[in-house]
């Protein structure tokens, strides 16, 4: 009788970020000042950071290229949610501009 201990299947990895764009230019400012941001919550518990603005002024290839940076910080994946469409502005606990 074998009695090897049989291991769970592996759960994959969710990898949901979009891929980011490839002409991405002039946005150093408004990603350090994200990076800023990030670090400063950090600390806190599960850091949720909302970058709101006019629409086509590149806030999701902006947020994009900085979650495809910071990847390696999330060993348990990394998810992506479309909010287009969403109405209202968002509500703030702590607002600090970028």
């Amino acid at each position: 009788m074998d009695h090897t201990a049989l291991s769970a299947p592996a759960v994959p990895v969710p990898r949901q970020l979009p891929s980011e764009v490839r002409d991405f230019t002039g946005r150093a400012q408004a990603l350090a000042d994200l990076d800023t941001v990030v670090s400063d919550l950090a600390t806190g518990p599960g850091p949720l950071v909302v970058v709101e603005g006019m629409g086509g002024v590149g806030k999701t290839s902006l947020v994009v290229r900085r979650a495809q940076r910071m990847a390696e910080r999330f060993p348990n994946g990394t998810l992506f949610v479309n909010l287009r469409g969403g109405t209202g502005r968002a509500r703030h606990w702590h607002r600090r501009s970028c």
